[in-house]
């Protein structure tokens, strides 16, 4: 059960990563265009201190293998771009709740594109996806029923979709290539998507202005530079100690620690959040999060 304690330490890492970047997307970069313009710097050094060694070490196989990667690579990157855009003005237990559905993407991505069949199970699971993210997107407030702001939800959901492709292209690449290289060249092109939708010589200045203040560059640091790589790595550990499909569908309580830990983090005695933690918000969360949950369990088994 070793690949169980690993696969759980990424998923506390990813989570952990997710909250400290609901700040920074929120208010402590000075946009979510700065926030991702340091996002796609941070890639450049995941990308070198992947692409070094391997280069002096196993070396790189396949030069289709480098261009599936980098594809990867570009479409992860807008896709997490978006999240940061939606991250802003949304609540980060909702927003990582949407852009977790992925996996119902690649299954429906592949039964259109690549023409393969879908089971039963699969349609129920899909089915579950889809109703909890339509559930997410309520806001019980004061006996009162609102909805999330329809940019945000699209602009999530469009986030989903983008790294729902970037699977697909990573997976091709990793049939070509070692995982560490594939990595690398993800990494590579994450930097490449994200920098070149949103740099401009004229983004510098704010950029390294946010930057001089300790909290930002310690919280990026830690989010972006530390605890993804971490997490990033260590799943690969577990799946290679451990049964990719129960690895994966046990990755997929990403969203269910997310909501628990801002949960606790937005109570009286901490109020870091400050997200609301009535019982109805509450138990329409918990809903939506298990249908998600339990939807791309299925979906990665």
């Amino acid at each position: 059960m070793d690949w169980f304690y690993v696969s759980l330490f990424a998923v506390f890492g990813l989570a952990i990563a997710s909250l400290i970047e609901k700040p920074l997307a929120s208010h402590l970069f000075p946009s979510p265009r700065i926030l991702n313009i340091a996002f796609g710097l941070i890639s450049i050094v995941r990308a070198v201190s992947y692409l070094v060694p391997v280069a002096f070490t196993v070396g790189f196989q396949g030069g289709s293998g480098i261009i599936w990667a980098i594809s990867g690579g570009v479409f992860f990157g807008l896709g997490i771009s978006l999240y940061f855009h939606g991250l802003k003005t949304e609540e980060v237990s909702r927003a990582v709740n949407i852009t977790s559905i992925s996996p119902a993407f690649i299954v429906l991505l592949a039964v259109g594109i690549l023409g393969e069949s879908v089971t039963i199970p699969q349609l129920i699971a899909i089915g579950s996806v889809i109703v909890g993210v339509a559930l997410i997107g309520f806001k019980p407030s004061s006996g009162k029923i609102s909805l999330i702001d329809k940019k945000t939800y699209s602009i999530l959901i469009l986030s989903a979709f983008s790294i729902a492709l970037a699977f697909i292209f990573i997976d091709e690449a990793t049939n070509q290539m070692n995982i560490y290289a594939t990595e690398g060249f993800r990494c590579l092109g994450m930097s490449i998507g994200v920098l070149i939708t949103h740099w401009t010589p004229k983004h510098s200045k704010p950029l390294i202005k946010a930057m001089k203040k300790p909290k930002v560059l310690l919280l990026t640091l830690l989010s972006e530079g530390l605890l993804t790589n971490v997490s990033a790595l260590t799943l690969v550990y577990a799946l290679s100690i451990g049964p990719v499909a129960l690895v994966g569908a046990t990755f997929a309580i990403w969203p269910f620690v997310v909501l628990i830990l801002s949960a606790a983090l937005s109570t009286r005695y901490l109020n870091l959040l400050n997200e609301p933690i009535d019982k109805g918000t509450l138990g329409l969360k918990l809903t939506a999060t298990l249908l998600v949950v339990l939807g791309v369990a299925v979906l990665r088994l």
